[in-house]
C-alpha cells in the first residue's frame, strides 16, 4: 500500500509539475580525456555540432573552460578563472566560437565549474598561497583569507568550511562576501560574455 502511495503521489507531482517531466536532452560533451585531443577539444567539438543538434540534443555540458593546475588538465584544479586562453581544451576564442554555433542550432551550453576549491600559481615571501584571478585588476586575486580556517594543510585564515574538504586544493571559504560576490560576478561574466545559459 505504501508503495500504491509513493507512486501516485510521484504522478501527482509530475502533473502539477510539467517541467519535471520534461524531455529535454542533456549532452555531456565532453569525456576525460578530452583536454588531450590534438587541435584542441573546443575545434574538435565544433566539427560535430551538427550533428549533436541532429539527434535532437537541446543543452551540451562542457568541462571547465578555465586556466587549470598541469594535474589537472580536465579543469577540476582551476587557477586563474577569467583566463580562457589558456584551458587545454583550447582558447577563449575557440569557445566563444563553439558555444555560438550551438546556439546558432538551437542547442544551449552549459558550462561545469568549479568552485569549491581553488590552486595557486605562486606563494608569497611566507610560502603562503597568493591567487590571481586572470584579470588586469584584482577580480578574484585572494589570498590565505579566503581560504577555509581549518583547510591547515594551505594555512587558510578564513572562516571553517561548511561542507566537506577536499585535500588537494585549499577549499574556498564561501562565507566570506568577497568570495560570494566575485564568483557570482564570474559566473555571470561566463554567460555575458562567453554565451553560457548556466
Amino acid at each position: 500500500m505504501k508503495f500504491l502511495h509513493s507512486i501516485c503521489f510521484l504522478c501527482l507531482c509530475i502533473s502539477i509539475f510539467p517541467s519535471f517531466s520534461s524531455s529535454a536532452i542533456l549532452f555531456q560533451g565532453f569525456k576525460w580525456a578530452s583536454s588531450e585531443k590534438e587541435g584542441g577539444w573546443w575545434n574538435f567539438l565544433k566539427t560535430k555540432v551538427p550533428d549533436i543538434a541532429d539527434a535532437g540534443v537541446e543543452y551540451v555540458w562542457l568541462p571547465p573552460p578555465s586556466n587549470s593546475h598541469d594535474d589537472g588538465p580536465q579543469g577540476y584544479l582551476p587557477k586563474r578563472l577569467y583566463d580562457l586562453d589558456t584551458s587545454k581544451y583550447g582558447n577563449k576564442q575557440e569557445l566563444k566560437s563553439l558555444v555560438a554555433a550551438f546556439r546558432e542550432q538551437g542547442v544551449k551550453s552549459i558550462s561545469d565549474i568549479v568552485i569549491n576549491h581553488r590552486t595557486a600559481e605562486r606563494l608569497d615571501n611566507n610560502g603562503l598561497s597568493i591567487f590571481e584571478g586572470g584579470t588586469p585588476d584584482n577580480r578574484l586575486d585572494w589570498d590565505v583569507s579566503y581560504i577555509c580556517g581549518n583547510d591547515v594543510q594551505f594555512k587558510g585564515t578564513g572562516n571553517n568550511d561548511t561542507g566537506d574538504d577536499w585535500g588537494g586544493a585549499p577549499d574556498v571559504d564561501h562565507t566570506n562576501p568577497k568570495v560570494q560576490q566575485e564568483l557570482s560576478d564570474w559566473m555571470n561574466w561566463l554567460k555575458t560574455d562567453v554565451g553560457f545559459v548556466g
